[in-house]
């Protein structure tokens, strides 16, 4: 199984590592690494954490940074949502949601069109 980013979780992620290594270098490569062992472990076994936001929502977090993933399973992958802090579980919620929404949207839209079908 492999994982990859919704476009925002993407940013977010970038925008880290970039912290990190302003921070101290050599910083930002040890976020990636934690990030990197964390998705290894979400890819072993994603059903193995709990739901955090029905219906599939599900939440890891990143080992020695302050940083939760909340993640799905999409098809035989899974789709990184939101890479953000604990501290803030509302907006965690509403992130997650929103994105739930827009991929739910985006697959409605991407659906053909039957003429005359009641």
């Amino acid at each position: 199984m492999s994982y990859f980013f919704n476009p925002s979780a993407r940013v977010e992620h970038l925008e880290h590592v970039a912290y990190y290594e302003s921070q101290q270098p050599g910083l930002g490569a040890r976020y990636l690494g934690a990030f990197d062992a964390a998705m290894v472990r979400v890819c072993e076994a994603p059903h193995r954490y709990r739901v955090e936001f029905p219906p599939n929502i599900r939440r890891y977090r990143v080992p020695g940074f302050p940083y939760n993933i909340l993640y799905r399973q999409v098809g035989a992958d899974i789709e990184v949502l939101v890479i953000a802090a604990p501290s803030s579980p509302e907006l965690l919620a509403r992130q997650a949601l929103t994105i739930q929404a827009e991929a739910r949207d985006r697959r409605d839209s991407s659906m053909p069109s039957v003429a005359g079908a009641a």
